[in-house]
């Protein structure tokens, strides 16, 4: 019979020594503008920018994506549950689908 112990050692076993991966299409943040974790491909297919280094430990063509007017000037890409506004237009911005171009917002008017 394993001990309560021995049964906590063996669970956490596996976690031991693994570094954690952000998330394909996880949220990220690069310098207060909320961003998406994608392959470079699928962030410059909707003329995204990024910076290298803001989804750490995925493999190197996995960026944070950025998008700030997406629609017209006053709109910029966020998570649909971080627009204030709550009006936004969809298959504007890379990710999944909850990362949307965000509508009535200045640029940068969002911060993460």
């Amino acid at each position: 019979m394993k001990t309560p112990s021995a049964c906590l050692l063996i669970t956490l076993l596996p976690l031991l020594g693994v570094q954690v991966q952000a998330a394909l299409n996880g949220r990220c943040c690069m310098n207060g503008i909320p961003g998406v974790c994608v392959h470079k491909s699928s962030c410059f297919a909707k003329g995204g920018g990024y910076s290298p280094g803001f989804c750490p430990y995925d493999p190197p063509d996995v960026i944070c994506c950025t998008l700030g007017a997406c629609g017209s000037l006053s709109s910029q890409c966020s998570w649909t549950d971080q627009c204030k506004t709550k009006k936004w237009v969809s298959n504007k911005c890379p990710g999944p689908s909850n990362f949307k171009c965000c509508m009535g917002v200045e640029p940068s008017g969002h911060v993460c």
